[in-house]
């Protein structure tokens, strides 16, 4: 079983390693866009399959973990994870969805519409002609499953079959079987990661155009923003770790690499989630029911890597185009990348936008556009 594990956490590296290195060879031949396709077609299959199982990975591990504790502890294990995520994001409109059937599918989303002025007329003169866009808000639905939603849901029915007992044991075997056939179904799934992950890496890798002159124009921004990646992911988060549990974070990390490898190659929270779940119930002997509860959550509502290059990027971007930001408005900047944990909103770019049009948001709209 060690050598299974050793085995494809080596796979996984050496796919991102070799996509990398594929794709720089393959650039000088300037392909085409039917080969850069095919290049991509084991990747996109590959994110296809993982994100099929998605809806019922999250559905089956949240109600089994929760119906297997009691109501005080599902409590506190919810209380702790809230404050956590809390500390580093707002919850959003998609915390409780309006239809459950319809969440599986489609989440709510805002975005700005432009209104132009009116113009008014007056003894067939025009006045009061002004070239501010105003953008008014609005909510739409998008093709996106609304996780945030399912997990408020499933958390409730769990607790509610926790509480029930022998009332409902029924229901809760059958959730804990369906969790266990899941998994055993996504662990045969791991072996095809290596394939998928190379496939997308070389793919990424042959399709940026210009890639010298992108790098050049880019480069600060590239290494502001991975400067502030390392610093969050290598000194604040194993900070947090070492204050919480007194232990080395740097032997937690080892553990998970097979994770970070897979997120780096796919750059997706779903579907990194599977591997995430081996890696900590596996490697580092974690309490099954505390991970089926706050890894799917976590995945959903906690994303500081994106409030970080958000951030900068408006931040660059404004200087790019020689826009004047004020203490106030990168406050207000920073504040709106702060409370942008899902992929719901991109808060941050609208208010960019806003700024643009010389449209002025005040901290409660900032608050409430969600």
């Amino acid at each position: 079983m060690g050598l299974k594990k050793d085995l494809l956490l080596v796979l996984t590296i050496e796919s991102v390693v070799l996509g990398v290195v594929l794709g720089f060879v393959i650039r000088p031949f300037n392909p085409s866009n039917d080969t850069i396709s095919l290049i991509g077609f084991p990747g996109e299959i590959f994110m296809q399959i993982v994100e099929m199982m998605i809806l019922p990975l999250i559905i089956s591990s949240v109600i089994s973990a929760l119906a297997q504790v009691r109501a005080r502890d599902a409590r506190q294990i919810g209380i702790v994870t809230v404050i956590y995520y809390m500390t580093t994001t707002f919850l959003s409109t998609n915390m409780f969805p309006e239809n459950i059937i319809q969440a599986t599918f489609q989440q709510v989303q805002t975005y700005y519409v432009p209104i132009r002025p009116k113009l008014h007329r007056q003894n067939g003169t025009v006045v009061n002609v002004s070239e501010v866009v105003f953008h008014k808000p609005q909510l739409t639905y998008t093709n996106e499953m609304n996780v945030l939603g399912l997990i408020v849901f499933c958390s409730g029915f769990g607790v509610i079959l926790s509480i029930l007992g022998d009332q409902a044991r029924l229901m809760i075997n059958f959730f804990i079987v369906l969790d266990a056939i899941i998994m055993r179904w996504i662990s045969a799934l791991m072996w095809c990661y290596p394939i998928g992950i190379l496939s997308l890496v070389c793919k990424n890798i042959v399709d940026i155009d210009n890639l010298t002159e992108t790098a050049q124009a880019l480069a600060m921004y590239v290494v502001t923003v991975i400067c502030g990646l390392m610093i969050h992911s290598l000194l604040t988060l194993p900070l947090l770790y070492f204050i919480v549990t007194r232990k080395s974070p740097f032997a937690y990390m080892t553990g998970m690499l097979q994770a970070l490898a897979t997120a780096f190659g796919t750059a997706s929270s779903g579907a990194t989630l599977p591997v995430t779940f081996r890696a900590l119930e596996e490697n580092l002997k974690i309490d099954r029911r505390v991970t089926r509860f706050v890894l799917p959550l976590g995945a959903t509502i906690t994303m500081d890597g994106t409030a970080l290059y958000e951030a900068v990027a408006v931040i660059f971007i404004a200087q790019l185009h020689n826009v004047k930001l004020t203490l106030l408005e990168l406050l207000t900047i920073r504040l709106a990348s702060f409370q942008d944990g899902t992929a719901l909103y991109e808060a941050v770019a609208v208010i960019f936008i806003a700024q643009l049009h010389n449209v002025k948001l005040t901290l409660l709209e900032l608050l409430t556009i969600r």
